[in-house]
């Protein structure tokens, strides 16, 4: 194996991908065949940069740039294995029954008091993920787990109930895939024998699946090159931050039988900016590197701050340098905290973004306030939730008739005279009171509250209006889950372009209101609500994937409506927009290269 294995170590940015490129152009200028050199990185941002720089440096034709979870569909068409990949809907949905299952037969009493919980089933997820990635199977761990504590042994259980669905119901997660892959690659020695090269550029860390791929593929392709970052020999070897690289690289030689060497002709040795800060980062006193000021110090007194001045040392890079804005990006360890001041200022300062991971669908405007549209019926209609929804711009109130924009106001007043907290009969009491005729007041009473004096005949408007707006929001109270999602669909309203038989029943018409607002912000809803409109499909498909029949009552399908929209995600801009500035944490950002770079929350 050793013989056609090269595993390559050279430091951070010191030209492995570029080295890599030339030897996989110059494998295809002499003769290589199409199709016959696979090229894997660890995702599809790498992927992309990666066809760019091939397509830059003159191209080659028939070199297969994929992620390793792209390359097990790859092996799987070779062996013209076909098996449906389980959407995230779907998955979320089967952990929940079985989940449900388990507890109702008295297995699963440990966790039986948060399944319903919605980041339950997340954890679950996660937890399943991380166990088939160290391929881990479901019988050797509910017998290692046996008699551990109830909280590993009912996850064992979940794990084994999870993986004895797929088999039966002959679907598969990614995992699963690629647990095919290394066994269709053990059943046919040759099935991969056409790979004549495979690179492997970008990783700084591989799970037993995808270590286990590559030692299958290694006895199987012409030539294997895999380049790892790190140091061979020298003080800088042994560093804390490498000691991630160096169990890699020491999985990588045990399990290819290969060792390790120095990447040719990768670089001068000459200490660089980048090179120095990546020595000397966590040093207490930090030796000073004159001559060069390509990198700059900024400080700022919070997050907003941070966000505010890295874009405008971006933008100053842009308009004074002449970069574009795709050759510049903007990183952070965590990025959740700077999401909204990032979006803020670059609208402020004109400048495009695009981030690297998709958003919590949860999070949007428009999906959080559909949702609570959804929970009013079943949560007895909360006055401020009421108001709030009657108020929001999402939602298209010419159903309910003769509506103007001030109505939410006069319920605010409504609910405050008549002391309305919840429920529908509290309301129809106070419209009801308002309605009559009011009272008559004595000259001393100088000071009457604004809904006393509401004129009956506006009261009975707004007694029409209520009507109106729990016949809309109230669905059947106990119905299939099909009918519940046809319902949520309806409410919506139809796409753009819909037929006119559509446009008869235009519900609550959200892509309508969506267009009035700014174009960006239209775009990032739109791209939420057909996330959400996919949710709604995936839970349909989830009950004929798990047989979930007959009736359920609206809470029950709003509950898993919510647990599947919290694990939802949308991309914000569309992928195919190339030009914006990019927006990552480190760890999708790794491996890019770009001309000026802000790194933010040291």
């Amino acid at each position: 194996m050793a013989n056609n294995v090269e595993l390559y170590i050279a430091p951070a940015a010191s030209g492995k991908t570029a080295w890599c490129l030339r030897q996989v152009r110059q494998w295809a200028q002499a003769g290589g065949q199409i199709g016959r050199a696979w090229f894997c990185v660890p995702n599809q941002w790498q992927a992309r940069a990666l066809r760019a720089r091939l397509a830059q440096s003159g191209g080659a034709l028939g070199v297969q740039v994929e992620t390793l979870d792209r390359l097990w569909r790859e092996i799987l068409a070779l062996a013209q294995e076909h098996v449906p990949l389980l959407p995230d809907v779907v998955q979320h949905r089967v952990v929940r029954a079985l989940a449900d299952h388990l507890v109702s037969h008295g297995q699963l009493d440990h966790y039986g008091p948060i399944v319903a919980k919605p980041g339950f089933v997340a954890a679950m997820r996660e937890a399943l993920r991380e166990l088939a990635r160290a391929r881990i199977h479901p019988a050797g761990l509910l017998r290692f787990w046996d008699d551990a504590p109830p909280a590993r042994r009912e996850i064992a259980l979940l794990y084994d109930a999870y993986a004895r669905w797929m088999d039966e119901n002959h679907w598969a997660d990614m995992e699963a895939l690629g647990e095919l892959a290394i066994a269709a690659l053990e059943r046919q020695p040759g099935l991969a024998s056409r790979v004549g090269q495979l690179w492997v550029d970008g990783f700084d860390h591989f799970d037993a699946l995808q270590l286990d791929t590559l030692a299958l593929l290694a006895g199987q392709a012409e030539r294997m090159c895999i380049t790892l970052t790190g140091e061979l020999g020298g003080a800088q070897e042994g560093r804390m931050a490498h000691r991630r690289f160096a169990r890699t690289r020491q999985r990588l030689e045990e399990r290819l039988q290969v060792a390790a060497q120095a990447l040719p002709c990768a670089g001068s040795g000459e200490p660089t900016p980048l090179g120095h800060l990546e020595r000397h980062l966590l040093a207490i006193t930090p030796p000073r590197m004159a001559g060069h000021d390509q990198i700059q110090l900024l400080e700022a007194t919070d997050q907003a701050g941070e966000a505010r001045e890295a874009l405008r040392w971006i933008k100053a890079l842009v308009m004074d340098h002449g970069l574009k804005p795709g050759q510049v990006a903007l990183v952070a360890r965590d990025l959740a905290p700077y999401r909204p001041f990032l979006r803020e200022v670059a609208e402020e300062f004109g400048l495009p973004l695009r981030l690297a991971q998709e958003e919590p669908l949860a999070e949007n405007p428009a999906i959080a306030a559909l949702m609570e549209l959804l929970s009013l019926a079943w949560r007895a209609w909360p006055w401020r939730e009421v108001v709030e929804a009657r108020r929001s711009p999402y939602f298209d109130w010419s159903p309910l008739g003769e509506a103007s924009p001030a109505d939410a106001d006069l319920l605010a007043e409504v609910a405050r005279w008549g002391q309305v907290i919840q429920g529908a009969d509290q309301w129809q009491e106070a419209l009801a009171r308002l309605a009559q005729a009011p009272p008559d007041h004595g000259p001393e009473e100088e000071h009457v509250p604004r809904s006393q004096a509401l004129p009956p005949a506006e009261a009975r408007r707004l007694m029409g209006i209520w009507a109106r707006l729990v016949a809309l929001l109230t669905p059947a109270s106990e119905d299939t889950l099909r009918n519940h999602v046809g319902w949520v669909e309806e409410l919506i309203g139809p796409e753009e372009g819909a037929p006119e038989a559509a446009q008869e029943e235009p519900g609550l018409n959200m892509v309508a209101c969506l267009k009035k607002g700014p174009p960006a912000l239209c775009q990032r809803d739109r791209s939420a609500l057909q996330a959400f409109k996919d949710v709604l499909r995936g839970l349909v498909l989830a009950q004929e994937a798990v047989g979930w029949a007959g009736s359920i009552t609206h809470e029950r399908f709003w509950r898993e409506l919510h647990g599947a929209v919290m694990a939802a995600t949308y991309a914000p801009w569309p992928a195919e927009e190339d030009g914006g500035i990019l927006v990552a944490d480190v760890h999708h950002a790794r491996g890019l290269s770009f001309h000026g770079v802000a790194l933010l929350g040291m």
